[in-house]
């Protein structure tokens, strides 16, 4: 047992309020530390203290504490770090600080840092006072001191605290990792400690920091976390400790004290004392292999290593959380859903959670491409099959190399590699199910035989084996050029993208991480809301992957600093972040940037003008020959289509080259089109582009350009364009032209709350947008709605109508989402144009709609009678039940696409952002739907404002039958989207004369349709 023992005092947080508490508190802590040196015959003890010391960096909190100090130093060592309270903040010019810390890394320089930690002078002199161990090499930001005895200990303490501010935030410090001392005698035991945990740091400085520490230290120490966490203890792979200690002195917290830790062999003793009745007690005692082993998990007494555990709990890519130190797989891992190939009509998905547990899926090929998660998909599967009591193996087919020499001994090697306690002898004897998994066979070379061969041999000791490939990788093809690889036990199945639901499970995940969303339900589901309408929005018709890459990628922005230095309000930034991080991501350096998106730009126009989604390599030549000679550069074309593959930019097939996502296609032309406006050619294109906006390419094209060009004429022109549909009508105004309705139906139907749980209400929502996915449905209900209702048209009216109506809707969908883009940099009357004009057009063709059916309401009536008539062929109905109930089904129907219709406008322009504007639109023209349009919008964003505010808008739509119903289906979907105190519940339905059923009867999404009609 080494005779020095470590202590950590963090958080002593002295002022002049709680000095006598604390005073008497070191008194205890001086004498117990003296106990504990006698009684285990110690040489020495040496205290770290991490950070803290002072409440606010004043030289009298110092000085309280000057006569406990001095005591401590007389009788043990003592090694001093700061903390954020050790600073004087009244000492800064704030604007000045803030302007210095804004400065990015690299520019950090010891001026800066003189300058910015001037308000730690206090903390300084304290330290220079009381430190009294050998220091042996300093920084700016970190010293390094060393201690002899029966080991030599090399202690490093860091400044985290030098950026801190008043009001810190977790995830916004950063430490610059040059300012680390990296000792260079290896054989010494090395500690560094600090004040704040890694999660406290922006996240790709943690990750960064976090790599180089574990790397270079036998124990990283951190202070508080102030949670309700007394200690954390963790450890990786066997090598580094890391513990976040306990605060000396907090009132806000249970539990106050401190820890200790002694190195007995190649294990560490971690022991916590906590204050408890004038006293500091032994709390609990760990020991380093014990954190070890329960870091890792077993089946069947045998233990995965604790490389294979960390390996297999790494979702990959280098994610990062604001709030999460170190992402584990089961943090944010939703199982994918797959599709069988060829697809089985009857099934359109399955999720691969059932991937283990099915006894006729023993032979498995998992098709995605390279971004879908198949390796994450495999480690999750590995694991389950953990859990199950059976044994699994992972193998990289990158790893493996060629396909014939795979032996014994390799798959041996393997399996010790993955288990503490296993190799291929002993794994043989198992009777448990065995299970193998194989990540890349693609990449596995060797000729068919060969790889036919290794599937057999290791055939022979699995009873089940999944496999992933490429999407590129066609097996049917392999089998034609030679000898069959796999043999038809071997079910294929395609990964998909992730529908809605689990993109919202993953949003979910992503954000109950966030402290704001920990324990408040409510914060959560509106956190959950703004980034599932953001994420879908970006995402669009498919033209980004719904993959866990971009989905994490979009999360990951959102979140970041990379994010928050954009004006990340519109979405063509998050485009653009994508498509930098791809090209980072390639190797390619940011002074070159300019010229890679310039090249990109010309060969999407290229693209464009030629009418084509690919082109051969021939034409690329002439297309690179062309460049250079326009732009006197020297690019060697293969080099360059390489580059542009590895990005992602461009996808190599055969002799053809395509642009690998629509995204960045419709990007670089609207660059383009940016550069050159004001050119006839460029007018010509852009007025194309307006007049076909029912066309998906055209839509995606124009929300590109208004990002990157703030040109006037393009709104001005969209607005006029869509100022001619439908322009013989007057919006519809849901009140006196609309009367009409109401005579319909004699009795309205009635609405009832039942209550729902917000999240899963929302997850069934999410799933019934997949089914309508699946069978090929569009995601705007609202055109199905519409276009299957036209009966009465002759050919020619209806197809205009069509088309009149997708252009309305498209129409809608650029103009909110240009005005919630730059809702900062359009002016008052700017954005007022432009909401009008997406607010009116769709009640312009709800007005068409409206008057076909008053111009012949008995027509319409007598169609829906001859349609019941049949179907209810055989049923004893009388001519005026059938009669009642045409009527009931023509308004259900009417008010359907009327609720469409508003729902679709208040989601398009909804943001809080324009809520003032919204309300002077509604306040100058305060018609039912304007009135329905602003309150919708309201209950969108989960901001019921006041009980008043509903008693209003009842008052001003109840005497219009199709108004009232609307608005009681708004509120009914507001409270089951939304987390809302049954109390509020009960009075809200109360005013909007909703029926109040406390105890569900009914569960999920079919409540909201079936209560509304």
């Amino acid at each position: 047992m080494d005779k020095d023992l470590f202590v950590v005092l963090s958080d002593i947080h002295a002022n002049s309020k709680n000095i006598s508490t604390i005073e008497s508190r070191l008194k205890k802590f001086n004498g117990k530390l003296n106990f504990i040196k006698k009684s285990r015959q110690l040489e020495r003890i040496n205290i770290l203290v991490s950070g803290d010391i002072a409440f606010s960096g004043k030289d009298s909190e110092y000085e309280s504490l000057r006569e406990q100090f001095l005591i401590l130093k007389n009788n043990f060592n003592l090694i001093l770090a700061p903390g954020n309270h050790d600073h004087d903040f009244s000492t800064y010019s704030a604007a000045m600080r803030e302007t210095l810390l804004k400065l990015p890394m690299d520019k950090i320089d010891p001026v800066i840092i003189d300058n910015v930690t001037e308000g730690q002078a206090e903390y300084y002199k304290f330290e220079n006072e009381f430190t009294n161990v050998n220091k042996v090499e300093e920084k700016k930001l970190s010293k390094l001191y060393e201690i002899n005895g029966d080991s030599k200990f090399l202690i490093q303490s860091l400044n985290t605290a030098w950026c801190s501010n008043l009001k810190e935030i977790g995830g916004q410090i950063s430490f610059p990792p040059s300012e680390l001392i990296k000792p260079k005698d290896t054989k010494s035991v090395k500690i560094t400690f600090f004040h704040h945990p890694l999660s406290w740091f922006e996240p790709n400085n943690s990750k960064e920091l976090r790599n180089l520490l574990r790397a270079n230290n036998d124990i990283i120490i951190t202070g508080h976390e102030h949670s309700k966490d007394s200690f954390k203890i963790e450890t990786d792979q066997s090598s580094c400790l890391m513990i976040e200690s306990c605060a000396f002195h907090d009132h806000n917290l249970d539990e106050n004290g401190f820890i200790t830790f002694q190195f007995i062999g190649e294990d560490v003793s971690i022991t916590q004392y906590l204050w408890s009745q004038g006293e500091f007690k032994e709390s609990q005692t760990t020991k380093k292999s014990e954190v070890i082993k329960s870091s890792t998990v077993s089946s069947q007494g045998y233990y995965l290593s604790s490389k294979n555990f960390e390996f297999l709990n790494d979702i990959g890519a280098g994610y990062s959380h604001p709030d999460i130190e170190s992402i584990k797989i089961d943090d944010l891992f939703v199982y994918p859903n797959l599709r069988r190939v060829p697809s089985d009509a009857n099934i359109k998905r399955e999720s691969s959670k059932q991937l283990i547990s099915k006894s006729d899926l023993t032979r498995v090929i998992l098709i995605g491409d390279e971004c879908c998660g198949k390796t994450t998909l495999l480690k999750k599967l590995y694991l389950d099959v953990i859990n199950s009591n059976d044994i699994a193996l992972f193998l990289d087919g990158n790893k493996i190399k060629k396909a014939n020499r795979f032996d014994h001994n390799k798959l041996n090697d393997e399996i010790i590699d993955q288990y503490d306690n296993l190799d291929l002898e002993e794994l043989s004897k198992l009777n448990n199910k065995k299970t193998l998994f194989i990540d890349n066979f693609d990449l596995i070379k060797g000729d068919n035989l060969s790889c036919k061969k290794l599937i057999e041999f290791l055939n022979k000791f699995f009873d089940q084996i999944l496999i992933t490939v490429s999407d590129t990788y066609d097996i049917e093809e392999m089998n034609l050029k030679g000898e069959k690889v796999f043999s038809n036990d071997f079910v294929k199945y395609e990964i998909l993208k992730l529908g809605y639901r689990l993109r919202y499970e993953i949003i979910h995940k992503w954000n109950q991480a966030k402290p704001h969303c920990v324990d408040n339900n409510k914060q959560l589901i509106l956190t959950n809301d703004v980034a599932s309408k953001k994420i879908n929005r970006i995402i669009g018709k498919n033209y980004i992957p719904s993959t866990p890459f971009f989905l994490l990628t979009m999360l990951q922005s959102m979140d970041s600093n990379q994010a928050s230095d954009m004006n990340t309000s519109s979405y063509g930034y998050y485009y653009q972040y994508l498509i930098t991080s791809s090209l980072g991501s390639a190797s390619v350096r940011k002074e070159n940037l300019d010229e890679i998106f310039n090249y990109i730009t010309e060969l999407s126009f290229y693209f464009f003008n030629h009418n084509t989604n690919e082109i051969s390599n021939e034409s690329l030549w002439d297309f690179n020959n062309y460049f250079c000679h326009e732009y006197a550069l020297q690019i060697d074309c293969k080099d360059r289509l390489d580059l542009l593959s590895r990005a992602k930019i461009l996808q190599k097939n055969e002799d053809h080259i395509k642009f690998k996502y629509p995204y960045i296609y419709y990007f670089f032309i609207a660059k383009y089109l940016s550069n050159s406006i004001g050119e006839d050619k460029t007018e010509e294109i852009i007025d194309t582009l307006i007049s076909t906006l029912d066309k998906r390419r055209s839509m995606d094209i124009l929300m590109f350009l208004t990002h990157h060009s703030k040109d006037k004429t393009i709104l001005d022109r969209i607005i006029t364009h869509t100022e001619k549909l439908f322009n013989e009508l007057t919006p519809s105004d849901l009140g006196v032209k609309s009367s009409f309705i109401d005579r319909i139906v004699d009795n309205l139907p009635e609405h009832t709350y039942e209550k729902v749980n917000p999240h899963q209400f929302r997850q069934e929502i999410e799933e019934r947008k997949d089914i309508n996915s699946d069978s090929h449905h569009s995601d705007e209900s609202i055109d199905d709605e519409i276009n299957s209702k036209n009966t009465e048209m002759d050919n020619g009216e209806s197809e205009n109508f069509i088309k009149s109506i997708n252009l309305v809707f498209k129409s809608l969908d650029l103009l909110g989402q240009l005005t919630r883009n730059y809702y900062g940099s359009l002016k008052m009357s700017q954005k007022e144009l432009l909401l009008k004009e997406a607010i009116n057009a769709p009640l312009r063709s709800l007005e068409y709609i409206f008057n076909k059916l008053l111009n012949n309401p008995d027509r319409s009536l007598d169609m829906i009678e001859a349609k019941l008539k049949e179907k209810l062929t055989g049923e004893s109905y009388t001519k005026r039940e059938i009669n009642n109930l045409a009527r009931q089904l023509l308004f259900n129907l009417t008010t359907a696409i009327s609720y469409n219709v508003i729902k679709k406008i208040s989601t398009s322009i909804g943001s809080k952002n324009l809520i003032p504007v919204i309300e002077k639109i509604s306040k100058d023209n305060p018609t039912n739907s304007l009135l329905l349009i602003e309150y919708s919008t309201k209950l969108d964003l989960g901001s019921h404002r006041s009980i008043t505010e509903l008693k209003k808008i009842y008052s001003q739509v109840e005497n219009s039958s199709i108004s009232t119903m609307l608005l009681k289906s708004m509120v009914l979907n507001y409270l089951y989207m939304f987390e809302v105190k049954d109390k509020h519940v009960k009075k809200i339905c109360e005013i909007a004369k909703i029926n109040y059923t406390p105890i569900s009867q009914q569960i999920g999404y079919e409540k909201l349709t079936t209560r509304t009609g």
